[in-house]
């Protein structure tokens, strides 16, 4: 299986597939139906979104935070990609839309198996405190953001 750095890779080339807008588009909802590439999973509009690739090619997942005042299903589309590059991934939902609000909720979401953490924005900032607080996640991949100043990850091994 790949290591962690094919998923920085990989999300590197995402922006361009990124959030036109701050609420979810038309376009972007379609992202949301499985396929023959890519199951996508979620019982109620507060609970994760899941896209799981139907042949992955790495063993890590990414669990991902929105920025703040972004509904999650912006994300479908850079997400839905990186399913179809065969990286299981789920988008959390944040009270209010603001990871500020819960920034350990990726322990609810993560199941057995390596996973990297990632966020968009303020979303990335919450992912950086989840990721110093917390042992056995891979990586951090932050997407136009930076750790808040109370969080020092220098001396943090992980990519």
């Amino acid at each position: 299986m790949r290591s962690p750095w094919c998923l920085v890779a990989v999300l590197a080339a995402l922006p361009g597939a990124g959030c036109a807008s701050y609420a979810a588009d038309p376009v972007a909802l379609d992202a949301l139906v499985s396929s023959d590439a890519v199951t996508v999973s979620r019982e109620h509009p507060s609970d994760p979104i899941r896209f799981t690739p139907r042949a992955p090619v790495t063993d890590v997942g990414v669990v991902f935070y929105p920025g703040g005042l972004v509904e999650p299903e912006a994300y479908a589309r850079p997400m839905r990609a990186l399913a179809e590059a065969g990286v299981r991934t789920v988008i959390v939902p944040m009270p209010s839309d603001l990871a500020v609000f819960a920034p350990h909720k990726a322990d609810r979401v993560i199941d057995d198996g390596p996973w990297v953490i990632a966020g968009h924005s303020l979303g990335g900032a919450m992912a950086a405190t989840h990721l110093a607080r917390r042992d056995g996640l891979e990586g951090l991949v932050l997407w136009a953001a930076y750790p808040s100043g109370s969080v020092d990850l220098s001396s943090d091994p992980r990519p």
